[in-house]
């Protein structure tokens, strides 16, 4: 059986090709974009192998990988959103986005949230989520920035579907917390 190397050594020099063809910069927008997006697929996986053993985290844990799934979609449209075709099975669609905060308003439904800043997650679970949701507000920003610079990248779905996302996280996170939060106490500040 012969070998065949993944790896090219072609962006040696600092540039990288995308879905498209186009070579580009590594710090292109698009890049920096994809990039965020491979840091958040990395905290949703570790995210979903973490709740996974846990029975009664089923639904969670299958939207996590309904999310690791997406990330793809959302990778393919960030690196050749001139070919995108609506009706492919690869990309986004509205359904996806309901789906989405269907998932977080089955969660949120269950809650009783503070009145106040949540300061930092009560447990790791919670912790690991709160990862997951910095990433996707960096992911969210990167999509953003992309779209400033390349005003052809148009993305309305894909940019609802980052901000969901990291709304759904945030919400999850609070479910993690069992109703233990550790919220904003400014007294803290003070030295005395």
């Amino acid at each position: 059986m012969q070998h065949r190397s993944i790896t090219t050594g072609k962006g040696d020099q600092g540039e990288t090709r995308a879905l498209n063809g186009s070579t580009l910069p590594k710090d292109h927008a698009m890049m920096e974009a994809l990039g965020a997006l491979e840091t958040l697929r990395a905290h949703l996986a570790l995210l979903q192998i973490r709740l996974q053993p846990i029975a009664e985290e089923k639904e969670s844990t299958d939207c996590l990988f309904f999310l690791l799934h997406a990330c793809f979609a959302l990778g393919a449209f960030i690196s050749d959103p001139e070919s995108s075709d609506p009706e492919s099975p690869h990309a986004l669609t509205p359904q996806h986005l309901e789906r989405l905060e269907q998932e977080q308003h089955r969660l949120e439904r269950e809650l009783n949230l503070p009145g106040a800043f949540i300061a930092a997650a009560s447990n790791e679970d919670a912790a690991l989520a709160d990862l997951a949701v910095a990433a996707a507000r960096s992911f969210e920003r990167r999509l953003v920035g992309y779209q400033r610079v390349a005003p052809g990248f148009n993305a309305p779905l894909p940019l609802a579907f980052a901000n969901r996302m990291s709304d759904f996280l945030f919400i999850l996170a609070r479910h993690l917390e069992k109703g233990v939060y550790h919220t904003v106490d400014y007294s803290r500040l003070n030295p005395d």
